[in-house]
């Protein structure tokens, strides 16, 4: 949730790293990966696909369009 105040989005992979840290790594990518969608759900987030248009609100710079978890609005 730090991560999407601060930026207004965050990677799948961010937050594996940022958990990773003070768990093993290799557990929770795996245990991340399986509950995600039901810790976003809880969080009040969705995870979408960067467009163009997300990738300049978002001022992301990575190459190609990332999946990005975001507050949903909704």
């Amino acid at each position: 949730m730090n991560c999407i105040q601060r930026k207004g989005y965050c990677t799948e992979k961010e937050v594996v790293y940022i958990l990773g840290n003070q768990y093993r790594y290799e557990v929770t990518d795996t245990q991340i990966k399986r509950c995600l969608n039901e810790i976003m759900d809880s969080y009040g987030l969705k995870k979408v696909k960067a467009n163009k248009v997300l990738k300049e609100q978002y001022n992301i710079k990575s190459d190609g369009y990332p999946n990005i978890i975001i507050e949903d609005i909704n």
